[in-house]
């Protein structure tokens, strides 16, 4: 079709169709025979024919052919035609009147008694023998012969060309038909994802026939080999491409493995010949040149060297990297694996009892350096170092340090030790008094005053004892310097240690919940001054001090000093504090006022101030001095508070009006006067304040007239 769809090319767009119709071919014997198809619905009506053949174009559908011929018998096929598929059909009619001729169809190459079949314009005539004879009227036959012929599994037979048309005369015609074998060969790749084959898939080849098989691998794939049943169907397994020949059925599968790459070892630094070996991935590789070689696949894979591997006596090698794992891809890996010598070391000591020497045996690398070091046990020296080997070290030198080239032993050689002596002198303690002196875990003990160690050369930690008592309770003597160290060197050393007398005070409180003392209680170096110290708690006063014991105090002073040379006991005793007092504080004017309080004289400053301790009560205050008229009062006087006056006395009256008595004649008065007096006086006092109510105590009051 061609819808007239145009592109901007220029070019038409063609649509392909599915045609809705085929041809139909027949053909007729005799060749006269007339051919009628029903329905008439035809594309291409079906024309005569003289030579008996007939082909038109069909619609799709069910059919019915008739063919009639004069002193013929006449006959009728039915089809159903397809479209796009093409029909051919014969058909022989039957002619008693008219002769007939055999036609017949020789067969060769098919097994005995194989059944087999041949068409000749729609008459089927089949044979279990090599003849299968049509007898037919003369005229032109179309022919199909069956092919492929079914033989056993995987085994059949075929012909060519397997259609044709014969014509028959007169006379008997034969019509050869050759058969071939041809067996069945399988050919696949496995698995299938891992390459591809050609050819591929169900081939029929004739028998002694040769194909040539190619395999391809995918990527990441490897061609393995092939694998053939039976197995002589393959004559090289491993070969791509290979050829096989064909005599039976048979199958051809290539396998496909992923791809490997090689993993090389590469060993340096052993000698030449040394066996090494290699596990890797649980495979183990074995070589006595430099390279071991793996190949695997794609992947991580552990591996593990041998190592150290020997050498010989006293020789080994080693390789710093034993294990590990590494990732494999698409390219060759190579993983160096430098060896190193190494020599073994013998260390020993002469005689064994004497000492020890380091280090312990053991290998060693050429670049190493190896300390040698000698130790001697308690009471012996070190003499040397020998060898039994060429290149060891002889000599005195401690340490020694060398290099190892080859195996090698030493040997540290000892002797008994020159001692001297180490003398410990001490002053201070008196004779017959047990000291000691530990000197590096020994300890020697005297009542004399020195102590004598026997030591070989060396440094050396000592502790002296660092209290000692004498049969004297209280007493005791405190070495000064207890520690310390000491240098022999090849001659004999002495120290001297001094030791100071203490002596034990005791310091308490009597009464534990009235106060603290100071110092504590401790030990104190004889001719020390100390100083005693009492702090009383609130409400409680401290007393004094008891003492007992040679230079011991008692008293009241605090602090107070004294000097131990014996035990001492002191006792702080503490006692309730006494009320506190209070204070009447005040100013008076003028000045020279005499002021008395509770029968008590204040002192009273040149300006008129004035301040006075009494016990907490209620007491009368009185003010006088000459020319002023007398001031009286009560006060009332508070623990530890002030009670402030201010007192401003009144000039007295002029002369003639009322009586003056200055400051000597008051003081008389409030002196010698009899109780009698003073009674008349406060009366007369109060008398004058009830006409003036003065406010008591606030220093307000205002002197009365006389």
């Amino acid at each position: 079709e061609f819808p007239g769809v145009t592109q901007p090319n220029g070019l038409a767009v063609a649509h392909l169709v599915r045609a809705p119709w085929a041809w139909l071919n027949v053909t007729v014997a005799p060749s006269n025979a007339q051919v009628e198809v029903n329905p008439l619905a035809t594309v291409n009506p079906l024309p005569s024919s003289s030579t008996g053949t007939y082909s038109g174009q069909y619609l799709e559908g069910d059919y019915w052919i008739n063919a009639s011929a004069p002193g013929c018998q006449s006959a009728s096929r039915g089809l159903y035609l397809r479209t796009m598929v093409n029909e051919t059909v014969g058909i022989v009619l039957t002619c008693p009147g008219l002769p007939t001729v055999p036609v017949s169809f020789l067969e060769n190459g098919l097994p005995t008694a194989s059944s087999w079949t041949v068409d000749l314009s729609g008459i089927t005539g089949s044979a279990s023998g090599r003849n299968i004879t049509f007898n037919v009227t003369a005229g032109s036959y179309p022919y199909l012969l069956e092919s492929p012929v079914p033989g056993s599994s995987g085994v059949r037979y075929v012909t060519h060309p397997t259609s044709g048309t014969v014509q028959v005369g007169s006379s008997h015609l034969s019509k050869p038909v050759p058969y071939l074998t041809q067996y069945q060969l399988n050919v696949s790749g496995s698995p299938a994802t891992g390459g591809t084959v050609s050819p591929a898939g169900t081939l029929w080849e004739n028998a002694s026939g040769s194909v040539t098989l190619t395999a391809t691998p995918g990527p990441g794939d490897a061609f393995a080999g092939w694998v053939c049943a039976p197995t002589s169907l393959c004559p090289s397994p491993s070969s791509d491409p290979m050829t096989v020949t064909v005599s039976g059925p048979g199958s051809a599968t290539a396998t496909f493995v992923p791809a490997k790459e090689p993993v090389s070892f590469l060993e340096q630094g052993l000698p030449l010949g040394t066996p090494w070996s290699v596990v890797f991935d649980g495979t183990a590789g074995t070589a006595r040149g430099q390279n071991i070689t793996f190949n695997v696949t794609a992947g991580t894979y552990s591996y593990r060297v041998a190592s150290p591997l020997s050498g010989g006596p006293g020789v080994r090698y080693l390789t710093p990297q034993t294990s590990g794992t590494l990732t494999v891809g698409a390219r060759p890996v190579s993983v160096p694996e430098p060896f190193t010598a190494q020599y073994l070391l013998m260390v020993s000591s002469a005689p064994t009892s004497d000492g020890h020497a380091t280090p312990s045996n053991g290998w060693y690398g050429s670049t190493t350096p190896v300390t040698l070091q000698a130790y001697p046990s308690s009471g012996y020296r070190f003499t040397g170092w020998t060898s039994p080997n060429a290149t060891g070290y002889r000599g005195p030198n401690d340490p020694e340090t060398l290099t190892l080239g080859a195996p090698l032993e030493e040997v540290a050689t000892f002797a008994p030790a020159l001692t001297y002596d180490l003398v410990f002198q001490e002053t201070g303690i008196p004779a017959g008094t047990l000291w000691s002196v530990n000197v590096s875990g020994t300890t020697l003990s005297s009542t004399t005053y020195t102590l004598t160690f026997s030591l070989t050369n060396g440094t050396y930690a000592y502790l002296l004892a660092q209290e000692v008592h004498p049969n004297a309770p209280g007493l005791r003597y405190q070495a000064a310097a207890p520690t310390g160290t000491v240098t022999v060197t090849g001659q004999p050393v002495t120290v001297n240690v001094a030791y100071d007398l203490q002596a034990y005070l005791t310091v308490s409180a009597g009464n534990g919940t009235r106060g603290t003392t100071s110092p504590s209680s401790g030990w104190f170096t004889a001719g020390t001054l100390v100083e005693l110290q009492a702090a009383p708690l609130p409400t409680f006063v401290f007393s004094g001090w008891l003492g007992t014991g040679v230079g011991s105090y008692s008293g009241p002073a605090d602090p107070s000093n004294l000097t131990l040379s014996e035990p001492v006991n002191e006792t702080a005793t503490f006692s309730p504090a006494p009320p506190l007092a209070g204070y009447v504080v005040g100013t008076v004017t003028p000045p020279n006022a005499l002021i008395v309080v509770g029968g008590r004289v204040a002192n009273v400053s040149v300006d008129g101030a004035f301040n006075l301790s009494l016990p907490p009560g209620r007491y009368p205050l009185n003010a006088s001095v000459a020319g002023y008229v007398p001031y009286q009062t009560r006060v009332t006087v508070l623990a530890g508070k002030s009670t402030a006056v201010t007192i401003s006395l009144t000039p007295a009256p002029s002369p003639g009006t009322s009586p003056v008595f200055g400051p000597p004649a008051l003081e008389a008065l409030y002196l010698i006067l009899p109780p009698l007096a003073i009674v008349g006086l406060v009366l007369f006092a109060w008398h004058r304040r009830r006409k003036r109510r003065p406010t008591e105590g606030t220093g307000a009051d205002r002197p009365a007239t006389p």
